[in-house]
């Protein structure tokens, strides 16, 4: 998922940050989103889960209610 990320952001010029998170370091975390990893989100908000999603990140995106992007998974599951 991080690598069609940073595809997107590039694709389009984009410069929101791009934080990933070891969910398996942040034990709050693995409740709310540890059976959905990869997990993209927005804060609290989620964008999408599993696979990439294009059109939910552009629609997110230039709803323009956002300032980062953040990844969540688990060790070296991302790329």
């Amino acid at each position: 998922m991080i690598t069609a990320l940073e595809d997107f952001r590039g694709r389009f010029s984009l410069t929101f940050a791009i934080d990933v998170i070891d969910i398996d370091q942040h034990s709050k975390m693995e409740p709310l989103w540890g059976d959905k990893v990869p997990v993209l989100l927005d804060g609290d908000e989620e964008i999408c889960h599993y696979f990439f999603d294009d059109a939910a990140l552009n629609r997110h995106l230039f709803s323009g209610n956002t300032d980062a992007v953040i990844a969540v998974d688990g060790p070296n599951r991302l790329k």
